[in-house]
């Protein structure tokens, strides 16, 4: 821009820069750029410029749109679409009108594609169609703009309802992208054509298209996940779909037939991006006419329909049947309160009168006030007094209302806590309260006002599954930061109990979660509450080795005085560990050193003689819950009975509900407990449940080899996920079980709509139509085409066609005539304590162990990610022979384990040749050279390899399960797509420590790849993660903190040199990850003190720091971050280097001696005078004792002329607790000749005798010791 003279150069140079911007999303600095660009354009008369400069104005207003929807401002957010339309809107009709014909129909569709995304937005669903149909009339078809277009017809016209004319469109995308040969782009339309079909109901034809789904062999593994989740749940209800036609008349189990198909329609089938809430609205409102006709309550089917009104961001409707719910929610003023507040914040949404709102929120206080819940009354007041505050400009605003709702909300702010439709307990207890005294009322009323209190407790006490887990602690168990903040802002209880009597905190300990724990404890979790066998937390972190869990609890409050049921402490479960892991501890230092200080903070805190006893204490008691621990114990001695009491159907723990195996229901709850072992989450809890004898016989015959019924109801989802094809889900299928115990019952119907919440994601508005007999002929000539090209593309990858062909066969005949369930068993085996069912068909029968054994093995790798070999044996131990027939092990119904002998370890460089081979593409000798040397040392190193698209996946598949702990692709440019391929090859690498991504030329878009590709995976042994020197840019907070929330153990994280400034995003803190790191390096990033406390409160305990902020060198910068640094005492390395540490030196100097930990310091290149370095000697000797290495290179040279500092520095040298050991200076040769200098030096090189150095360069003084 300061070369060009030009204005044409001058535009295209203002264009670029505010393109750059616009990329960073710096989007209030790239308007000026882009403003000046088209002013430039037309002032030169240069059309094309012109109508290029709106183009890039629309898209970076419609960018900015979508920064602000990730920033929940959706006024401003629709300010900026209309904007976005507004400009994108005049470069069409400048391409209609210009001159200038070159590329005018490439630009023309670049226009109407922007324009139907915006118009989309807007939800002008028909103008949209509009612009998209125009695209596919100007664009060649095999381009990736129509792909585009086509993909968004289907969803505009899913949401209009014409699901025939969608259809039409996602045949028309299949066939697009066979040709094209992607195979991700295969799978996803694919996956979009099922759920078409699930929009039509026609469910044996969205069957076939998930299976075809789920043979696509590519790289989008969330997707195949969620295929067969899909897959499982249309089996489901096309089951339940015709067991409803075949009833002729309304009865009470087509009433529950209904609710469950609904209840499929908005919850299982409604993920992601794909929506069928008007099948779930239709299904709700049969619900409702069946409820009607059998005299039953409609107030359920009220409630159902209105949040599902609300998914859909129908909120009409949703007022609309909220106000029905009222009508039943009189007698009950904290209920009728919640769903009138919700009335005012859904008329709000949709822009009522400030009038009709301002009555809503009123209504609400109203009703609100007579229930005397605090918490529901902080809630109303907190709305409307913002909304008021909002809109003082209104014309009926009434300032005497205002000040009167403002003074009452100022009352009862201290109750306020952002819950969302959760009841608080005074609320239950209100329940409880009415249903006593409609004891007195008719027989009608009291049935009516149960199932009121029935339904609505239900958001009070969370919904669980059948292990009793609520869904905070799913999340805990998988680590999941972002859904345990959304669950704990909406008021999820966090002392809560499962079945087996472990709560979240301990799911979280046992686990070494210690982020989640952080945020559990800071939303009121009892760090002393107690799980099962009176286990504490810390006792629970404590067995499975987690010390720096230990260390967090203990700094939170944990009591180390309590004791188990066993009487055995804290302590006691740590010198337990201790004893287990010696040789361990013996090779790890830091672990050893970190074991001593818990062990010591424990022996402090606790009682003296409590400790002493402890001590001497020689029974030592193992409860591991770790995943994957062996599992030996028969569960017929243990917890897997069957009880009599049919009328005990509770399959939740109330968190003061202590479990009782004596009385009826205590052996189920066990029962359900031991169960836990199938899918390997964690291993069963010893308890002993005291029935019969008939019954333990029973239970134990049916835990010989084959899967029971009951098992399969409660672990359905393992078994299902565990094998190729999901089990069908026939009348017939009790006959599979042929050892079940029936009286078990499932009792996991759904009756929580109430805490269904309202998403923000676009909804599929399905609507059934009648079928198109020339329509069905085209689709069926076209995806007998794209039949044809998947198997071509199958036999690419290197399968055999005769098989292919074959596996063909039995799908067909499996759609055409079912096979009888009976036909297939599923055989249970324990592999060192992880269980794996294997289907055995009638022809399997005649196969050997050996194919067992193969099965099994396949199995295990897919869920830990690296193949054993295996060798089988019955429960006592008897090896069987590989050529033994499967028919022998059935007949003899014996229980089988394996035992995992060695490892399938194949070279990673075979793998990569084999690869290379198989697509006939050339073998690079540097990478086998390199996949050589890291079989042998565990350490990839690809430094500098020009990893392309087409090299790296091969790469990247070759490594695929190995035991590598370092993975270097440093100076390799990586495309998106290799990301996604990275991500994959990540989740299998289970031995990772160390990964390095620098120089890579990553953005924000790769890294958001990378972490959308890990999804609900973590990288659970990555320690070290380098992402220096890539222009990630400030608009990389969001995917930056979502891959971090997959690193739970990471400890070092370099960021130097990506593009950081000071106006990097800072999330809401409750987004933060929690982390434990040891170093942080932020060098060479243009930030501010703001992001600096951001980086620096996001970790728990930052041991090395490292800044050098030489682009934006601000007193403020680093002064501000000395409240922060001052609170982490186990910080060992300090970096300050070229941050103007003279102008805040007093500040530094008092924070200094708060690190008591601290061994390294570099102030370098920061000025500092001959009295700062006098007065920061003198501290490091009295304060610092632990500073050993100082780095002061770049200090004034005359500080030697000076007789307090050679004092100092004297000092600093032989009279410090530990002298110095590593010293830079700035000095002139002069200085260094004085006697005294000389002297000084000569003596403290005699001190170290032979470790010592004196190296004297230029003007630079090193002394070093080794």
């Amino acid at each position: 821009l300061k070369i060009v003279s030009n204005d044409l150069d001058c535009a295209i140079a203002h264009r670029s820069i505010g393109e750059c911007l616009m990329n960073l999303e710096r989007f209030e600095e790239a308007v000026p750029e882009i403003e000046a660009y088209r002013t430039l354009s037309e002032k030169i008369g240069n059309e094309y410029q012109l109508q290029l400069a709106y183009h890039v104005m629309g898209s970076l207003y419609f960018r900015w749109a979508d920064v602000e929807n990730i920033l929940q401002t959706p006024i401003i957010r629709r300010d900026y679409i209309l904007k976005a339309y507004k400009a994108f809107e005049t470069s069409l009709r400048l391409c209609q009108t210009t001159k200038d014909v070159s590329n005018m129909t490439i630009r023309t569709a670049a226009v109407h594609l922007q324009l139907g995304l915006v118009q989309m937005d807007l939800k002008e669903f028909k103008n949209a169609v509009e612009h998209f149909e125009a695209v596919i009339q100007l664009q060649p078809t095999d381009t990736e703009a129509v792909r585009l277009a086509i993909a968004q017809l289907i969803d505009v016209h899913c949401k209009l309802g014409c699901f025939r004319t969608a259809l039409k469109y996602a045949l028309q995308l299949m066939s697009t992208d066979q040709s094209k040969s992607n195979r991700n782009n295969i799978l996803d339309s694919l996956v979009t054509c099922g759920h078409v079909y699930v929009d039509l109901e026609d469910f044996k034809n969205a069957t076939t298209m998930f299976k075809k789904a789920l043979k696509v062999k590519c790289s989008n593994g969330a997707l195949k996940r969620s295929c067969k989740k899909w897959l499982r749940e249309v089996t489901k209800l096309e089951e339940l779909f015709d067991k409803c036609n075949a009833m002729g008349q309304n009865t009470d189990e087509k009433f529950a037939l209904f609710e469950q198909m609904a209840d499929t329609y908005a919850d299982a089938l409604s993920s992601g991006e794909y929506k069928h809430y008007t099948l779930a609205i239709k299904y709700y409102k049969e619900m409702l006419n069946s409820a009607i006709m059998l005299g039953k309550n409609p107030y359920l089917c009220y409630v159902s329909i209105a949040r599902t009104y609300e998914d859909m961001e129908d909120y009409d409707k949703a007022v609309e049947y909220l106000k029905l719910v009222t009508e039943y929610e009189k007698e009950n003023p904290s209920e009728q309160g919640q769903t009138l507040l919700s009335i005012a914040v859904l008329t709000e949404k949709i822009n009522s009168s400030f009038h009709d709102v301002n009555d809503a929120y009123n209504a609400a206080s109203i009703v609100a006030e007579k229930s005397v819940d605090n918490n529901l009354l902080s809630n109303v007041y907190h709305d409307w007094f913002f909304y008021l505050k909002a809109n003082r400009n209104a014309v009926d605003f009434n300032c005497e209302q205002f000040e009167q709702v403002a003074k009452r909300w100022d009352g009862l702010e201290a109750f306020y806590n952002d819950q969302v439709d959760n009841p608080s307990e005074m609320e239950v207890e209100d329940d409880s309260a009415d249903s006593s005294k409609s004891e007195s009322h008719s027989s009608n009323e009291l049935e009516r006002s149960q199932s009121q209190n029935r339904r609505k407790k239900q958001p009070g006490k969370p919904k669980t599954n059948l292990l009793g887990e609520t869904d905070l602690h799913v999340a805990c168990i998988k680590n999941k930061l972002n859904t345990v903040h959304s669950l704990l802002k909406k008021g999820h209880p966090v002392n809560v109990f499962d079945n087996a009597g472990w709560t979240p905190l301990h799911e979280a300990a046992n686990r070494g979660f210690t982020s989640l724990i952080q945020i559990l404890i800071e939303n009121g979790a009892d760090v002393n509450i107690r799980g099962c066998q009176q286990l504490t937390a810390a006792m629970d972190a404590a067995v499975n080795g987690h010390l720096d869990t230990v260390l967090l609890l203990l700094n939170q409050g944990a009591d180390v005085n309590l004791l188990d049921e066993q009487g055995l402490s804290l302590l006691h479960y740590l010198c337990d560990w201790e004893r287990d892991n010696k040789d361990e501890l013996q090779s790890d230092c830091e672990t050893q050193a970190t074991f001593n200080r818990v062990k010591s903070k424990v022996l402090e805190m606790m009682d003296a003689d409590l400790a002493k006893e402890q001590l001497k204490m020689r029974n030592r008691l193992k409860r591991k819950r770790r995943l994957n621990d062996q599992a030996t114990e028969d569960i017929s001695k243990n917890d897997g009975k069957f009880i009599k009491d049919e009328k005990c159907v509770s399959f939740g723990v109330d968190e003061e509900e202590e479990i009782n195996f004596d009385q009826p229901g205590g052996g189920k709850k066990a029962y359900l407990s031991a169960l836990k072992s199938v899918g390997s989450r964690a291993n069963r809890v010893k308890m002993t449940s005291v029935v019969d004898q008939e019954q333990a016989t029973t239970s134990s015959a049916a835990y010989v080899g084959l899967v029971t019924e009951d098992e399969f109801k409660i672990a359905e989802t393992f078994f299902v996920d565990d094998n190729d094809e999901p089990i069908e889900m026939h009348e017939s299928r009790r006959q599979c079980f042929p050892a079940a115990d029936r009286r078990l019952k499932n009792n996991n119907s759904r009756i929580a709509a109430t805490n269904r919440k309202f998403h923000k994601e676009s909804a599929w508005d399905v609507k059934k139509e009648n079928d198109n007999n020339a329509t069905k002929n085209e689709e069926q000539s076209i995806a007998c085409k794209f039949d044809q090209r998947l198997t071509e593309l199958d036999s690419e990858d290197g399968e055999s066609s005769v098989e292919e062909s074959d596996d063909n066969e039995f799908i067909q005949a499996t759609e055409s005539t079912p096979t009888p369930c009976e036909s297939v068993i599923y055989m249970k085996i324990n592999v060192d304590g992880w269980n794996c069912a294997v289907p055995i068909s009638k022809e399997d029968h005649s196969k050997d162990v050996k194919w067992l054994t193969e099965e099994i093995a396949t199995r295990y790798a897919v869920r830990h990610y690296h193949k054993p070999i295996l060798i089988l044996c019955t429960e006592d131990g008897a090896e069987l022979c590989e050529t033994d027939s499967i028919q022998v092990v059935i007949s003899a119904k014996l229980k089988l384990q394996c035992r995992i002998v060695d490892w399938n370890e194949v070279p990673t460089a075979d793998t990569y040749k084999q690869l290379c081979e198989s697509v006939n593409m050339p073998v690079c000798d540097v990478i086998v050279e390199a996949l050589c040397s890291a079989d042998e040392s565990g350490k990839l190193v690809c430094d500098n390899y020009s990893l392309a698209d087409v090299t790296a996946p091969y790469v990247f598949e070759s490594i695929l399960f190995s035991k590598l702990t370092v993975l270097d692709l440093s100076c390799n440019t990586l495309s998106k797509e290799c990301m996604v391929e990275l991500g994959n090859v990540l989740i299998c690498m289970s031995n990772l420590i160390s990964l390095s991504l620098s120089c890579c030329s990553l953005t924000s878009d790769h890294l958001n790849f990378l972490a959308r590709t890990l999804e609900e995976h973590n990288l659970k042994n990555l320690h070290h993660l380098d992402l220096s020197f890539n222009m990630l840019g400030d608009g990389c907070a969001v995917s930056l903190m979502q891959l971090l929330c997959r690193c739970p153990k990471l400890r070092s994280l370099d960021l130097r040199g990506v593009g950081l400034t000071n106006n990097f995003q800072i999330l809401p803190q409750q987004n933060w990850p929690k982390l434990a790191l040891d170093s942080l390096n932020l060098q060479y990033n243009a930030i501010d003190e703001r992001v600096i406390n951001f980086f620096l409160t996001m970790s728990s305990a930052v041991k090395k720091l490292q800044l050098c902020c030489q682009l934006n060198n601000t007193q403020r910068s680093v002064e501000s971050c000395f409240p922060t640094l001052s609170n982490f005492e186990l910080m060992t390395n300090l970096q300050l280097t070229n941050v103007n540490l003279g102008f805040c030196f007093g500040q530094f100097v008092e924070m200094l001696p708060k690190l008591k930990s601290l061994c390294s310091l570099d102030v370098s290149l920061n000025k500092l005078s001959v009295e700062n370095f006098t007065t920061l000697l003198d501290v490091m000797v009295k304060l610092c004792p632990a500073l050993v290495s100082v780095d002061f290179d770049g200090n004034d040279p005359n500080a030697f002329e000076q007789e307090p500092f050679r004092i100092a520095l004297q000092l600093a040298l032989f009279q410090k607790q530990k002298s110095i050991q590593f010293l830079r200076l700035t000095t002139g040769r002069l200085h260094l000749q004085s006697a005294n200098y000389e002297e000084m030096i000569q003596m403290w090189r005699l001190r170290w005798n032979k470790r010592s150095v004196v190296q004297k360069l230029h003007s630079q003084l090193t002394l070093t010791t080794f």
